[in-house]
């Protein structure tokens, strides 16, 4: 999230890119408001199931330890009509940073990344939130790792399915 903060060197505000639970918890807060709002869940339990059930998976398959069940994703989770069917391809390290690259006409792409691990997903982008491969969106995924003495790979052919 990009958060308010002050630049003391320069003496003025400016925005900083922030992560955690004091950034995190506003936005689904914003999310459980509208879904009982609107009449998509009507208590606390029934709430909590949906923004688990639609939430975007990070990290490894499935709930874990440092992502929990993912991404809030309020389009999922308010049922917003289908507006893309677009494909692209998302990438995300281990700490959960995510770098979605522009493809080329032949869906190439080239990027500076560092050395890490990194999750690859090509997917599809139905309900044209920007991400690609979603829960319930079809996909493919690869796990690769960059390092000095293998800066580059060659993915193969990624089929969403």
């Amino acid at each position: 999230m990009l958060s308010t903060s002050w630049d003391y060197v320069r003496n003025e505000p400016n925005y900083e890119a922030q992560v955690g639970t004091s950034q995190a918890s506003p936005q689904v807060a914003a999310l459980a408001a509208l879904l009982l709002s609107k009449g998509v869940t009507t208590d606390a339990s029934s709430t909590l199931a949906r923004l688990n059930a639609t939430a975007t998976d990070l990290g490894a398959a499935g709930r874990d330890e440092q992502f929990g069940h993912g991404l809030i994703n309020a389009a999922a989770a308010l049922n917003a009509p289908t507006v893309s069917d677009r494909f692209g391809l998302r990438m995300q390290d281990s700490r959960g940073q995510t770098f979605q690259p522009a493809l080329d006409t032949l869906g190439r792409f080239q990027a500076w990344l560092g050395d890490g691990t990194y999750r690859v997903t090509a997917g599809e982008d139905t309900n044209g939130n920007g991400i690609y491969g979603e829960n319930g969106e079809r996909r493919d995924e690869r796990t690769v790792t960059l390092s000095s003495a293998e800066p580059g790979v060659d993915l193969g052919d990624l089929q969403p399915r």
